[in-house]
C-alpha cells in the first residue's frame, strides 16, 4: 500500500432547473455559498411569462 496521502477530488454536476429561485434556497439551505450573481433578474416563474 502507498503511503502518500490520499489526491482531494471534486466531482460537479449541473442539473437544468425549473424554478431558480426555489434550487437557490434550497442550496443555501445547505450551506452551500452562491458565488456569482446575475447581472439580470432571474425571469418570472409564473407560467404567463414564459
Amino acid at each position: 500500500m502507498s503511503k502518500d496521502p490520499p489526491i482531494p477530488r471534486l466531482t460537479v454536476i449541473t442539473l437544468g432547473v425549473t424554478n431558480m429561485r426555489a434550487s437557490i434556497a434550497f442550496y443555501e439551505a445547505l450551506g452551500l455559498a452562491r458565488r456569482i450573481r446575475s447581472a439580470r433578474p432571474w425571469p418570472s416563474s409564473t407560467p404567463a411569462a414564459r
